[in-house]
């Protein structure tokens, strides 16, 4: 991949990161600012504050970390990459399957960048690059 791509590629997942960051920390802040339901219903369950704070608070920290290149590297990268799965089985269990499809995405994208076949004569599997 090139340089340029790659670049590319870091912001969008950083933007979608802040996306879902954005609505999470919304969901969860809402009961207290505006004293009513979320008006998004996939979105609701994260009114609770013991889910909606801490998946919140980790989307941000996600977030931040994506948006920041020079803490990236491929180990780092697959790191987060689980750490993404992580959140994506939460949101599926504790909120919505809706709401984790950007969890959802994210994996996806950050596997298949950082992840190649193997060259060489081993027995063909998957290593990092």
């Amino acid at each position: 991949m090139t340089a340029r791509r790659e670049q590319d590629s870091s912001r969008s997942n950083a933007l979608l990161a802040w996306v879902a960051a954005a609505a999470f920390v919304a969901a969860a802040a809402w009961p207290s600012v505006a004293g009513s339901e979320f008006p998004l219903v996939g979105l609701r369950p994260l009114s609770d504050p013991r889910a909606g704070w801490p998946l919140a608070g980790a989307t941000v920290a996600l977030a931040a970390f994506l948006s920041a290149p020079r803490w990236h590297s491929r180990r780092t990268l697959l790191a987060c990459a689980a750490v993404t799965l992580a959140l994506f089985l939460a949101t599926v269990f504790f909120v919505a399957p809706a709401a984790a499809l950007v969890f959802g995405f994210l994996t996806g994208n950050l596997v298949r960048e950082n992840w190649r076949p193997e060259r060489g004569g081993s027995a063909g599997g998957i290593s990092p690059k």
